[in-house]
Parts: structure tokens; C-alpha cells; sequence
């Protein structure tokens, strides 16, 4: 059944990942899209939302609340910048995450945005 509602959407995904696609080997890119994944499900789990849909390097999740919401863009920030401690700037990672509030249509899992009149 297809309803619209008011929805917290998180977008994240990793800031310079198509330049680094081309450096990498194959093996490493499995290596580091899986890792990220499992990153990314993780810090969500913990904060209560979904992830609805994920591409690559990039998560559509949404959030029960916008705290939570925030509380996960926060948890991704801290816990990369930890794990990259002396690291190089060439090796460190960057997530982006946008957080947004608005009516969207869900529908079969998914969720569409919807156009206001």
C-alpha cells in the first residue's frame, strides 16, 4: 500500500569515490565497498532508522526522527575520523550526509518524493 508522510531522509556517500574508483584494484574496491556498507548498517542500526536503498558508495536511509537522524550523521563523522588516525590525506575517506524533512511517498519499500501543489 502506497502512503505519503512526513519522512527524515539521509543521504551519504563518499566525497571524491569516482577519483578513486580509477586507483584502486578490483579488490580493493570490493574491499572498501563492503567495509563501508557494513560501516554505514551499523552506525544506522544503532540510531533506529533503514537504509532503503544503497548504491555504491551512497545510502538512502530514513530515520524515525530528525535527533536520530542527526545523531547518525554525527556517529559516522566521529567514528571515521577515529579510525583514520594517522593517516594520509590521499588515504583518508570523507562521507558526505545531507539530512532532509518532507512528505515522500512510500511504496513497496521504496520512497519517492512527492511534488506539492
Amino acid at each position: 500500500m502506497a502512503t505519503i508522510q512526513s519522512t527524515v531522509i539521509v543521504k551519504t556517500d563518499i566525497k571524491g569515490f569516482t577519483a578513486k574508483v580509477g586507483t584502486l584494484p578490483e579488490s580493493e574496491l570490493g574491499n572498501l565497498l563492503s567495509q563501508h556498507k557494513i560501516f554505514v548498517s551499523e552506525v544506522v542500526a544503532q540510531n533506529g532508522g533503514t537504509i532503503i536503498k544503497g548504491e555504491g558508495d551512497s545510502f538512502w536511509i530514513t530515520f524515525p526522527s530528525v535527533n536520530a537522524a542527526t545523531s547518525a550523521a554525527v556517529d559516522m563523522q566521529k567514528e571515521l575520523r577515529v579510525a583514520q588516525i594517522g593517516k594520509n590525506d590521499d588515504e583518508r575517506l570523507a562521507i558526505r550526509v545531507v539530512i532532509g524533512l518532507g512528505d515522500v511517498l512510500h511504496q513497496d519499500g521504496d520512497i519517492l518524493e512527492t511534488m506539492s501543489t
